[in-house]
């Protein structure tokens, strides 16, 4: 009661939501998760993004994780990068880590970064068919 002070709560940042009928023109930075159902015309710096299936970019992405269904035409610049089967995607895609399922569309460049390259690789055996 008297002399105490008051509990101190730390602050998390909260999602930000673009919905399917919003249209952006120009550039997003957002230090939180960012989803997007709607069309960002211009870049977008975050630290990770959900493009749904009904969203579309147009311009450049920089995240440390994104994961994509929907349509990009721009170059992605990511750590974790998960390309669902409904994306369809045209530009260069920079990655340490990638998945992608089957249906993508990707016309464009991979390029791993090094940072996290694996050293850790098997051989699989050699089999003759």
């Amino acid at each position: 009661m008297f002399g105490k002070k008051p509990a101190q709560t730390t602050a998390q940042p909260h999602s930000a939501h673009i919905g399917q009928n919003i249209q952006i023109k120009g550039q997003i930075d957002s230090p939180e998760h960012v989803f997007l159902a709607g069309t960002l015309e211009g870049d977008i710096s975050c630290d990770q993004l959900t493009i749904s299936s009904t969203g579309k970019v147009t311009g450049k992405i920089t995240a440390k994780a994104a994961v994509i269904d929907g349509h990009v035409d721009g170059d992605i610049q990511v750590e974790r990068l998960q390309i669902k089967s409904r994306a369809i995607l045209k530009g260069s895609l920079s990655y340490q880590t990638i998945q992608v399922d089957e249906g993508a569309q990707i016309d464009g460049n991979f390029v791993q970064t090094a940072a996290e390259l694996r050293r850790d690789v098997v051989a699989l055996p050699h089999t003759d068919r």
